[in-house]
Formats: structure tokens, C-alpha cells, sequence
């Protein structure tokens, strides 16, 4: 979450995050459930959830007040992204609340303002791969009664590289919540279900599938591997802008802007 602290391991391959008690103790609920999951071939292999490898319990004594002691709970998880050489952008399908950032991880609003407004393109194949890992997993979470995840996405420039991953799963939906949503109306906390449907929304708008017109033959277009990573294929008679779109899709981005100036994040009931 948001007070949380971070740490990376030496190597920067690990991390291991602070998190609450009422994250441990659902992530421990459902273990068998992420367990299976994983396990299964046809979800595990493609799922972009972050991976999480320990759950800590860690407990300090006071050295001034004897017998008291403070408790600490962790999170031992792969680091989604590399720390260098990516622009981050943390994705809710959501702009209220999340105000453009100057520095460090962006959000939905720095994302467009780096794609000048467009989508980012995929091999059609590709695209249908990663838009049903990110269905499946927000299946998953909505089954478990969990909500405010993220889509965490790093862009790298210089490689044309582009990472996906689902992080912060860990806040179940319950009475707290269930009373927040009730007195923000729905703003920034949602029931799993909308959620989900809000998230795919998004996915909608800002993944789109490269087709073979001839007015795109010069456009970049991403690609889905098995490391989960996505390559960006680049003509080479044509000069590269890694993230763009032809004239051609004018209407449709004017669509997708006014998608998000007339919902930002309003839902239906």
C-alpha cells in the first residue's frame, strides 16, 4: 500500500514490502487458492500477477520498555520491474484522485501524455494473450473478494521493451470498505466486480491490436513472450517512435479521450 515501506535485495531482484495485518491475514486465507493457480498450466504460465515467494511475521522487542515489543508484517516478492531504464506507470483504470506525477512512477494521466493519447499496439495474437492473462487474473481476485490492485506497467525507450504486471493484491473487499464505497460513491473504492469491469474497460481503450493495414506497415507494434515481456518489432525503412499511431485512428482517440473525460472513474450502479 501506499505507507508501506520498500526494500530491493543487493542485486535488485527481490523486494520485500511492509505490508498490514489485514493483508497478511488474507493472503494467508487464500494461499491454497494462489497455490492452484500458479500450479495450473493453462492460468499459471500466463498470469501476470506479481509473484510473491514469503509472508513474515516480525516481531522487536523494545530495548526501553521491557516486554513490550512491536510486530511487523513483510512481503517477500520477485521486483515486477527493473529500477532502471523504465518509465512506471501505476494503472487503476481511474483518474480521480490520481493527479499527474513529476517524478518517479506515473499514472493513467502520464501514461497518455507519453503516447500522445493513443493506445499501444499489439500483434493480434499478442494482444488476445495478454488482455485473457489480465481477465483471468482479475477473475481470480474478484473471486476472492479482493479489490484496489494495480496494473503496474514499465515502458523501457532504449530496448523497446514493455512489462506488465498485477501488484497490491492483497486488500479484500469487507464492511470497511463496503462503507467507504458507500460514503466516497464509488470513487475510489468498488466492489470487486466493478472493479474488474472498470479495469477491462481501460484495458479496452488503452491496448489495441495491430492489423495489416497499409497505412500501418510503418507503425511499431508490441509482442507477448514466454518471460511475460513484450518486444516492440520496428520496420526497419521506417524511423522509430516507439509509441504512436497513424492519422487514421484520429476518431478513435478523440473516443478514448472522451471516455475518460465524461466517466473518470463514474461507474453505474
Amino acid at each position: 500500500g501506499k505507507e508501506g515501506s520498500c526494500h530491493m535485495s543487493t542485486d535488485k531482484k527481490l523486494v520485500i514490502k511492509e505490508i498490514t495485518k489485514a493483508e497478511m491475514t488474507m493472503f494467508v486465507s487464500k494461499a491454497k487458492t494462489f497455490f492452484e493457480y500458479f500450479e495450473d498450466p493453462e492460468t499459471g504460465a500466463s498470469s501476470v500477477l506479481a509473484r510473491i515467494y514469503g509472508l513474515y511475521r516480525v516481531r522487536a522487542n523494545s530495548r526501553k520498555n521491557f516486554g513490550s515489543a512491536s510486530v511487523t508484517y513483510a512481503m517477500l516478492m520477485l521486483n515486477a520491474i527493473p529500477p532502471h531504464g523504465y518509465d512506471v506507470f501505476d494503472l487503476k483504470g481511474c483518474t480521480y484522485g490520481r493527479s499527474s506525477a513529476t517524478k518517479g512512477t506515473g499514472y493513467e494521466d502520464n501514461l497518455f501524455e507519453l503516447t500522445r493519447g493513443y493506445p499501444l499496439f499489439f500483434e493480434p495474437r499478442s494482444h488476445g494473450e495478454i488482455c485473457k492473462a489480465i481477465a483471468s487474473d482479475s477473475d481470480l481476485l474478484k473471486r476472492d473478494r479482493v479489490m484496489d490492485y494495480s496494473l503496474l506497467l514499465g515502458i523501457n525507450s532504449v530496448t523497446s521493451e514493455v512489462i506488465v504486471r498485477i501488484i497490491d493484491y492483497g486488500r479484500e473487499y469487507g464492511i470497511g470498505e463496503a462503507l467507504e464505497r458507500v460514503v466516497k460513491g464509488g470513487r475510489t473504492v468498488e466492489k470487486p466486480e466493478e472493479y474488474m469491469r472498470r479495469l477491462g474497460i481501460f484495458c479496452q481503450h488503452a491496448f489495441e491490436p495491430y492489423d495489416e493495414h497499409p497505412a500501418r506497415h510503418e507503425r511499431p507494434f508490441l509482442n507477448w513472450s514466454r518471460e511475460q515481456f513484450f518486444s516492440l518489432e520496428k520496420s526497419a525503412s521506417s524511423s522509430v517512435e516507439p509509441l504512436g499511431a497513424p492519422s487514421e485512428l484520429a476518431d478513435e482517440m478523440r473516443q478514448l479521450q472522451k471516455f475518460h473525460a465524461d466517466n473518470d472513474c463514474q461507474v453505474n450502479h
